[in-house]
């Protein structure tokens, strides 16, 4: 019976992704220029991406599919694009029992994020590499514990691994999560080894590092940065790490809470119903549960106050690089700070709710140190622009990692909740969601059909 449910929720993901690509158009934003681009090149690929790499960029594994999707017909784009949210939704789903919920969740993503540059050069760059790296982390950790290599596995996933890590953010993040996921098995596994295979462990560093290093030896990437710097922000060079951080960090407060953002303020609102319920914790730990959800909540209503209902403006507020006033520096230095009080709360809040108290010792924090890399992996992916010039240019496109964190999350927290007005509430929030998902794609694919 559950299998047959489990194939319903499957059925029902791949129905609502196939009805978005069958109205998605992808005829706007780069794809145009790579069209033209492959065009005048008289279709030799090769040659092309030769010169990407020495002009512009180190993605020269990822680039390839994109020039031939901005070619082929779109028909073909949308089979694999679809096939890639089906995937992600199949690999998040094997670690939760709400796999309805983690279905709306998905399906409240805001799709347009993933049209910022174009549907084709976007999708090829993010969701397609995000892909392939969550399906080869799902067969490291096959391989890793195995003492007998599995061939055709390990080919797949070095095939599915040099695609990914030439995504610059996919070779960090794989590089984190195989040292974490070394880290795990010391911490967690001492007496009986879940590593069987090292030699899987050292393949999978040395491919994520040879990532990182093409993206620094990449001469195409030096050209590209310079080029930014002075398209989109011209100060970058004199900028501190620290200014840099505090843009980084100011942008992501105000990209989910200057629209208000449904994914973001589930997650707050499940901590703080979870910890305020649970008798294990006491006042301290319910009123740090209960901080995220109350910053999230009032930041989203004064943007909702100030910057949509007065100025009428539905754009993502950004910070100012170069402040200009003392009351800018103000504004900036509160939501920084807030910011960092949100991020420990919801960190605290994450370890301690996914504590099993069940187990003794250091067992007792084994799901919460999964959740707490994937979260802070996924904010982690926001914070590589920390050496971009494109930190705040690169739009809603890069924070797709982070938004597939948190709804996982959310899928874990929601296992927690017994309530059934309060399930029913989180399901009205997901559908509301859903619909202004759908309402936004509409607004920006009618002037296209």
């Amino acid at each position: 019976m559950k299998s047959k449910k489990n194939y319903i929720y499957f059925l029902l993901f791949a129905v609502f992704m196939i009805l978005v690509h069958v109205y998605i158009k992808p005829v706007f934003g780069d794809e145009i220029h790579f069209r033209a681009k492959l065009i005048s090149y008289h279709y030799d690929i090769l040659s092309l991406l030769k010169w990407r790499w020495m002009n512009w960029s180190s993605r020269f594994i990822l680039e390839f599919p994109m020039y031939l999707m901005a070619v082929l017909p779109s028909i073909l784009w949308k089979i694999i694009d679809c096939i890639c949210f089906i995937a992600v939704f199949y690999m998040i789903s094997i670690y939760t029992d709400e796999k309805l919920f983690l279905l709306t969740c998905i399906c409240s993503y805001p799709l347009i994020h993933l049209a910022s540059a174009g549907w084709i050069a976007t999708t090829t760059n993010y969701l397609w590499p995000f892909t392939a790296g969550l399906a080869a982390f799902y067969l490291f950790m096959k391989l890793v514990s195995q003492a007998d290599l599995n061939v055709p596995q390990f080919l797949l996933y070095s095939l599915l691994l040099i695609y990914a890590t030439n995504s610059e953010l996919i070779s960090c993040l794989f590089l984190l999560a195989v040292l974490l996921f070394f880290v795990y098995d010391h911490l967690f596994y001492y007496r009986r080894r879940l590593i069987k295979n090292r030699k899987v462990i050292i393949w999978s560093l040395l491919l994520s590092i040879a990532g990182i290093v093409n993206v620094l030896i990449c001469p195409g990437n030096q050209n590209r940065i310079a080029k930014e710097i002075t398209q989109w922000m011209p100060d970058y060079a004199q900028l501190s790490f620290f200014r840099k951080l505090q843009l980084c960090v100011v942008s992501t407060i105000q990209h989910f809470t200057s629209i208000p953002n449904m994914i973001f303020l589930l997650l707050g609102f499940l901590i703080a119903c979870i910890i305020i319920s649970d008798q294990r914790f006491n006042l301290l730990y319910k009123l740090i549960g209960t901080v995220p959800f109350v910053i999230s909540l009032l930041l989203t209503a004064y943007y909702g106050w100030f910057n949509i209902l007065k100025k009428h403006n539905l754009n993502y507020v950004l910070p100012e690089v170069t402040m200009k006033s003392s009351s800018q520096i103000l504004m900036q230095m509160i939501l920084f700070v807030l910011s960092v009080i949100y991020l420990i709360c919801m960190l605290i809040s994450i370890f301690y709710i996914f504590r099993d108290d069940t187990k003794y010792g250091v067992k007792q924090y084994e799901q919460s140190f999964c959740l707490v890399s994937i979260y802070f992996g996924g904010l982690i992916s926001r914070f590589t622009l920390l050496f971009s010039p494109t930190m705040l240019a690169s739009g809603t496109r890069i924070y797709f990692i982070f938004y597939m964190a948190q709804i996982w999350i959310l899928s874990k927290l929601f296992e927690k909740i017994k309530s059934q007005p309060l399930r029913i509430l989180c399901y009205i929030i997901c559908i509301a969601g859903i619909i202004v998902n759908l309402i936004m794609l509409y607004m920006l694919q009618r002037k296209y059909i």
